[in-house]
């Protein structure tokens, strides 16, 4: 038996926020950019005997700083039986340099499904546990990202249709040393 392992990187939508002049954009809490991933696809079955993970990952443009707002995903199993851990593992994090993280942030996602409703047809959705409140500020040639981690140890499980959704606040890097960003606020 082995494990089958997978990954995708999400695509990327973004709105910009106009009507303000740069020296007040720079001054404020006003975010530049929001930036939204709704993304589907599929995972493909692991193959006979063999059990899979597939990680999300979800990178940002470079030169801007980031707040997270929400993330969640959903995982489908209408084509066949799977067995997906009810909790993920992820990390909040402002890119490497070299083989440094700066900034690590754990995040969890859970699942509403207990494992015991996991039948086949079974359709779970994963939220966050607590979104993460800092404002990463990325090094220099390096962007921040969201990565997360699902497991399924069903041998032979089926493909499973999945969902993305997250929601981010881009600032500028001077911006985001602004003490107005940093405080907790209702705009996220």
């Amino acid at each position: 038996m082995a494990t089958v392992a997978t990954s995708t990187t999400q695509t990327l939508k973004s709105f910009a926020f106009t009507g303000i002049g740069d020296v007040k954009q720079d001054r404020s809490q006003i975010p530049r950019q929001e930036i939204f991933v709704s993304n589907s696809g599929v995972i493909a079955a692991p193959g006979a005997g063999n059990v899979r993970q597939h990680t999300f990952n979800i990178v940002l443009p470079m030169n801007f700083s980031y707040a997270l707002v929400e993330a969640s995903f959903r995982l489908d199993s209408s084509a066949g039986v799977s067995d997906w851990a009810k909790e993920s593992d992820g990390v909040w994090s402002d890119g490497e340099s070299g083989a440094t993280r700066v900034v690590f942030i754990p995040v969890r996602f859970n699942s509403l499904t207990t494992r015991a409703e996991q039948a086949p047809g079974a359709i779970q959705t994963f939220t966050m546990d607590k979104v993460p409140n800092q404002v990463l500020v990325p090094q220099s040639g390096t962007s921040a990202n969201l990565l997360w981690r699902v497991y399924d140890d069903t041998d032979n499980g089926g493909a499973t249709n999945y969902n993305v959704y997250a929601r981010f606040l881009m600032y500028d890097i001077t911006q985001a040393h602004h003490w107005a960003v940093n405080s907790p606020t209702l705009t996220r």
